[in-house]
C-alpha cells in the first residue's frame, strides 16, 4: 500500500502560487507544449491540463500545441485572486 504524503501549508501555498503564476504567462501568452517553460513546469502543467485550467483544445475542437487557457482557469484565477487579497492562506480550489 502506497503512503499519501498531505502537503502542509507552505507546500500548498507554493503550489496554489506556481498554478496562479503559470496561469497568469498563458493567459496573456498561450505556450507551446514543448517550450522551455511548459518543460520547466511540467508538473504545474499537468495539474492544470487534467484540471481543465489549460488546454490544446480550440473551440472548434481541433487540437493544436500550444497550451491556452480555458474558462475554468480564468475563473480559478478570479477565485484565488480574492482568496489572495482576503487571507493569508488561500486553499486550493480548483474550478471543475
Amino acid at each position: 500500500m502506497m503512503d499519501h504524503i498531505i502537503p502542509d501549508e507552505k507546500q500548498t501555498m507554493m503550489v496554489v502560487m506556481e498554478i496562479q503564476g503559470l496561469l497568469q504567462v498563458i493567459q496573456e501568452n498561450p505556450i507551446t507544449t514543448k517550450s522551455k517553460l511548459a518543460r520547466e513546469k511540467a508538473d504545474a502543467v499537468a495539474l492544470c491540463a487534467c484540471e481543465g485550467l489549460i488546454s490544446t483544445m480550440l473551440p472548434d475542437g481541433h487540437f493544436t500545441n500550444v497550451w491556452m487557457i480555458t474558462e475554468d482557469g480564468i475563473d480559478w484565477l478570479e477565485t484565488n485572486a480574492v482568496a489572495n487579497k482576503s487571507s493569508k492562506s488561500p486553499s486550493l480550489r480548483l474550478v471543475q
